[in-house]
């Protein structure tokens, strides 16, 4: 998320988001998750970097590794 080729591509952070969302929960995010997390991005509440550490705290993520493993 931080390389000079992703960033040379002016992600949004709504692309942010898809992406975390479609890497750690093999999903697409609905319109709401979507809204709440570019919100908490723009008004720098939440940082990239600290979505990755959200993502891969989470029940959902921790539920999909398991049906993996």
């Amino acid at each position: 998320f931080e390389s000079d080729e992703y960033m040379s591509t002016d992600p949004t952070n709504e692309t942010h988001v898809i992406r975390l969302y479609r890497a750690y929960l093999g999903r697409f995010p609905s319109d709401d998750e979507i809204g709440y997390w570019s919100v908490e991005l723009q008004s720098n509440r939440q940082t990239t970097d600290s979505l990755i550490d959200i993502f891969a705290a989470s029940q959902e993520f921790t539920d999909r590794l398991n049906a993996f493993f």
